[in-house]
């Protein structure tokens, strides 16, 4: 995804060439990398972006340090991505609302010891002719992901988190729903727009965790 993601230049609101998103396509894909006991082998033209786990990784190894020098209870909080730990009671984490100004909120969760990531069309986006074009781009297509407008999931590491909040931000909502549902010790909620409303889609155990969900 690295190259296709560097044509997406989304602090110059532009829509990359039909030709550029091509090329970058035939340059995507994990069946194109080899891996074996310690070493990676890719083509050239082929450029590796982890920017759907880096921040994930990065809070679990901060939250791993904290825990190993002493430190009983925190929470690590990068950019969206955070992890709670070492808390006796659950605290409130507000969900952004995906199409109104930052910090309103749409839901409140109330998350002991978890972390939790959302990924959303709002954070890194642009108009042109009334329609929104987003970070979180599509391999197959090359273009922004049209299915979700914010997915938050709640997970035992920010790691997971981050991995799966991006997964399923590129599925249709009842697919996402019903990955999140087949994943042990994973929860989510997931906004959609449909007919111009914003609908909720929820795992079936989000509940324990959704302390106020406001209206949409």
């Amino acid at each position: 995804m690295g190259r296709l993601s560097e044509i997406w230049d989304f602090d110059k609101n532009r829509i990359p060439t039909a030709d550029s998103i091509k090329t970058a396509l035939q340059n995507i894909g994990f069946d194109k990398i080899v891996f074996s006991e310690n070493e990676l082998f890719k083509p050239k033209n082929i450029e590796i972006n982890l920017g759907s786990l880096a921040k994930g990784f990065i809070v679990d190894k901060a939250v791993e340090f904290l825990q190993k020098n002493g430190i009983k209870k925190g929470i690590v909080n990068a950019g969206g991505d955070l992890r709670i730990f070492g808390y006796k009671k659950p605290l409130e984490i507000g969900i952004q609302h995906p199409r109104k100004k930052r910090n309103e909120i749409i839901a409140i969760l109330k998350v002991k010891n978890k972390a939790v990531v959302t990924s959303g069309d709002y954070e890194q986006f642009f108009i042109i002719d009334g329609k929104r074009y987003h970070h979180i781009l599509n391999p197959k297509t090359g273009f922004p992901a049209k299915t979700c407008v914010s997915v938050t999931v709640i997970a035992s590491t920010a790691l997971q988190a981050d991995a799966f909040s991006t997964a399923l931000f590129l599925l249709k909502p009842k697919s996402a729903i019903e990955l999140a549902n087949k994943t042990p010790n994973l929860e989510a909620i997931i906004y959609a727009t449909e007919n111009g409303s914003l609908v909720s889609y929820k795992s079936k155990n989000i509940n324990q965790y959704l302390a106020v969900e406001y209206e949409k």
